[in-house]
């Protein structure tokens, strides 16, 4: 008796497996779009790539746009598309797309605005924290940027200059960005440009738990797990998160300081310049809304869109401006004409973005 249950059981799930296939292939509504059959036949295709393969999905994608065309379908729920005249139209002021739903969850953060679904939703809490980005903030902070960039430049003016040390860019902007993101949105500085080789334990980890994002996206109960398990324990399975994780204590501790007034009676807690976390609780948030567990989930994004977005654009720029010698030397000729003494008269972010060949090599990085 038992061995006949298991038997139709067995079958019934070889049948619905079948249906399955047979509605993505033929009846599915994107049925018609180009792309690799066992993409579209299953999820696990796009899974073995980013978990197997540690996020090398994308360059499939890629491929695919060159065997298919500039529309592909890459799993049994999406299509890609790769046209650039499209980008302004889909992307627009005026689009009111939401997300996919099951992404909410990859960044273990669904009280962020960066995982709200609906654009609506979206929408009303963006702008809450849009004046915090806006042009004229940065340019006031312009004088704590230019004291950082001088730290980093005065290092390897002093450490590395004529000397057969190699200097890792991606550890030196992973410092520099997180020593602004971390201080301009939090008021907390930990003086990560100050490690010696520019290597923070805090970023190494950063990194590693991004890496996460693909098991996340694609085993939902991953995250979930790990986020159970008491943080002793995933320190010991994964020590760089330690120090990930006493960030994270010492920035709910900040949050609530700021939350309570605190930390403006601190210096060591205070900035000369409005926190994000201050703008937020003067918002148009829903009062429900302020708590300590969504405005710890606002700053895991922005610190993690914040860094490590522009540590690589940062990265990538130095490293084609240095690969292609043409592009180097018109662009330190132009600086040189226009800045003689960079280190004692720096120009200002307005003078700089008067620059062409500067302008034209940040545009296109």
């Amino acid at each position: 008796m038992a061995g006949s249950f298991i038997i139709l059981t067995f079958g019934v799930v070889v049948l619905y497996f079948i249906f399955l296939v047979t509605y993505r292939l033929f009846f599915s509504p994107i049925a018609g779009v180009p792309g690799s059959k066992l993409a579209a036949a299953t999820g696990w295709y796009e899974a073995y790539f980013d978990v197997a393969l540690g996020g090398q999905f994308v360059f499939k994608i890629e491929e695919w746009h060159k065997k298919y065309g500039p529309i592909v379908r890459v799993n049994p729920w999406e299509v890609h598309i790769s046209d650039p005249d499209f980008y302004d139209v889909y992307f627009s002021t005026r689009s009111k797309h939401s997300k996919f739903k099951p992404w909410q969850k990859r960044f273990g953060l669904p009280l962020s605005t960066f995982d709200a679904i609906h654009h609506e939703e979206h929408n009303r809490r963006r702008q809450a924290v849009a004046p915090f980005f806006t042009r004229q903030r940065v340019l006031d902070y312009i004088p704590f940027i230019q004291k950082c960039v001088d730290r980093m430049c005065n290092r390897i003016e002093q450490e590395y200059r004529n000397t057969s040390k190699t200097l890792c860019l991606d550890e030196v902007f992973s410092s520099l960005t997180s020593d602004v993101i971390t201080y301009y949105s939090f008021a907390l500085f930990y003086d990560f440009l100050g490690m010696p080789d520019f290597k923070s334990p805090f970023t190494l980890g950063a990194r590693r738990l991004a890496l996460s994002v693909h098991v996340s996206g694609h085993i939902p109960g991953f995250l979930w797990l790990m986020q159970s398990l008491p943080r002793s324990w995933v320190a010991v399975i994964n020590p760089s998160m330690k120090h990930v994780f006493d960030f994270h204590g010492e920035l709910r501790n900040q949050i609530q300081r700021i939350m309570n007034g605190e930390h403006k009676n601190n210096p060591s807690q205070s900035s000369v310049y409005p926190t994000v976390f201050s703008d937020l609780m003067e918002s148009n948030l829903r009062p429900e809304e302020k708590t300590v567990d969504l405005f710890f989930h606002e700053a895991g994004i922005i610190v993690g869109a914040g860094i490590e977005t522009t540590k690589a654009a940062l990265t990538i720029a130095s490293f084609h401006v240095l690969a292609n010698p043409s592009t180097k030397h018109r662009l330190q000729k132009e600086l040189r004409e226009a800045m003689p003494e960079p280190l004692s008269a720096p120009l200002t972010l307005a003078q700089l973005e008067k620059l062409p060949y500067l302008h034209g090599v940040v545009q296109e990085c």
